[in-house]
């Protein structure tokens, strides 16, 4: 599982993507398109690029360390030395999305005392049953450390996925 450090960390965004290597993931994630958000007052520029990490490794490095700054800093320079953080005017840009996303992750994953997941989309194209199956597939990845779930609890989330009217785990009063 890859993570996008280029995520929007002021919305709490945060882009995962299962693969086997990260040249199969978008270089550009099209609903950031560089737009800029007001959040609190404050504007913040959004990077269209991504930049994905290995998430295994990002939590290794901090399991380590438990440093998130040191951690964010060791990977923008590794990120810089290997040209894939370009020198385009952005690179405090970067490095700031870098810093904050690894400070998030760090947060979320060693020091909060649960973690959620806040937004989970399935884009039903083509055929049904093999869009069922892989949802199925990610739901048992993400459960398959923690609490054992049973077929049950499968056919529960392809249904509730299923229902039109549900939004948020809530239905809808039409």
């Amino acid at each position: 599982m890859y993570y996008d450090l280029f995520s929007d960390y002021n919305e709490q965004e945060h882009d995962f993507k299962f693969a086997h290597s990260e040249d199969k993931l978008p270089k550009i994630n099209a609903e950031r398109s560089g737009r800029i958000v007001n959040s609190d007052s404050e504007e913040h520029q959004l990077l269209s690029e991504t930049c994905w990490f290995s998430s295994q490794e990002l939590f290794t490095r901090l399991r380590q360390t438990s440093d998130a700054r040191k951690v964010a800093a060791n990977i923008f320079r590794e990120l810089a030395t290997d040209g894939m953080i370009r020198k385009d005017g952005l690179q405090e840009l970067k490095k700031n999305h870098i810093m904050e996303n690894v400070r998030d992750f760090k947060e979320r994953i060693f020091d909060d005392k649960s973690i959620t997941i806040s937004k989970v989309e399935a884009h039903i194209m083509g055929d049904i049953r093999k869009d069922r199956q892989r949802i199925i597939e990610m739901f048992q990845r993400l459960n398959s450390n923690g609490t054992k779930l049973s077929r049950c609890h499968d056919k529960n989330a392809l249904s509730t996925q299923r229902c039109p009217k549900q939004k948020h785990g809530k239905y809808d009063k039409h």
